[in-house]
């Protein structure tokens, strides 16, 4: 599925498999296809992220990104989001800038619920602690 990703998806997707510069490259990947993107919304579940993508038309699509191994990360990636927005690492709303662009946030990362949205999508999807998604619309999980 990784060759239908657009440029900064499939950037991200080779980070997420074979990072450049760790965590950070990760995080910084996630950010620009966050500013990317009219929105974005991302899980973890075990080897894979989940993403939900909007273009400027409002037009959701869902993508999956295979990870090399099953290890979270996710966690660890929010906690760098966390401190460049100068929110809590458990969780917040606010606006981080990726290159020239403002990029408004809001993310969870409790033991129960992790998970980060951007633009559009900030509300849209509503996820139980199992993973089950129980409105909107976006990455089935099983």
């Amino acid at each position: 599925m990784a060759s239908d990703l657009s440029p900064p998806l499939q950037v991200l997707a080779n980070e997420v498999r074979q990072p450049s510069n760790g965590i950070i490259g990760i995080t910084d990947a996630l950010l620009a296809a966050c500013a990317s993107c009219s929105g974005l919304s991302v899980i973890e579940k075990g080897k894979q992220f989940l993403l939900s993508v909007a273009d400027a038309n409002g037009t959701q699509q869902e993508q999956v990104i295979e990870k090399t191994n099953d290890r979270p990360i996710l966690r660890t990636i929010l906690a760098d989001v966390a401190q460049r927005a100068d929110i809590s690492p458990y969780g917040g709303e606010g606006t981080i800038s990726v290159s020239s662009a403002s990029v408004k946030i809001r993310f969870t990362n409790t033991a129960g619920n992790v998970r980060l949205e951007s633009g559009s999508l900030i509300g849209q999807e509503k996820w139980t602690d199992a993973g089950t998604q129980v409105k909107g619309s976006g990455p089935k999980i099983s």
